[in-house]
């Protein structure tokens, strides 16, 4: 719960429509925590974990930091051929958590402690890396939700 987005809810992504559930922490210690949730939980459904291909490609300009699972979910996405890809819900913790998601992070002074505290995440790394991959993207079209649009646009000013 320190490092993590929080419990699987079955029932939610039933009810959302979630096909797959992915790991995309392909380390040593990647792997044992996603044994280690069968053992915890006993679960009958089926998860997957990424690629060492996959991962390597995510991981391979962070300087042995760990990717964010929104990061990897980002670069995965961004190197499938699609006709569009929207995306939301992503500010690089260059905002605060949606209030009720994890509320004990909402202040930035914290979250950011909270991050560094991990020492396993490059956040900044990741958005420099993720603006550059945008001139590759395999996407016909990328579009932002205004947020993540206002981050991107703010952080090319000088």
């Amino acid at each position: 719960e320190f490092s993590g987005g929080g419990l699987i809810d079955w029932e939610l992504f039933d009810k959302v429509g979630v096909k797959k559930v992915i790991n995309p922490n392909r380390t040593y210690k990647g792997i044992i925590t996603h044994l280690n949730y069968y053992k915890r939980k006993q679960e009958s459904r089926k998860t997957y974990i990424i690629s060492s291909k996959n991962y390597n490609r995510i991981s391979n300009e962070l300087n042995n930091a760990i990717p964010t699972i929104g990061f990897s979910t980002l670069m995965l996405l961004l190197h499938t051929e699609c006709a569009e890809l929207f995306i939301t819900g992503f500010t690089f913790f260059k905002s605060p958590y949606v209030k009720g998601y994890r509320d004990e992070l909402l202040d930035m002074d914290i979250n950011r402690e909270h991050i560094n505290k991990q020492g396993i995440h490059d956040t900044e790394l990741e958005f420099e890396i993720f603006k550059k991959s945008l001139t590759t993207a395999k996407p016909k079209k990328v579009t932002f939700d205004t947020d993540l649009k206002k981050i991107i646009e703010n952080s090319f000013i000088l």
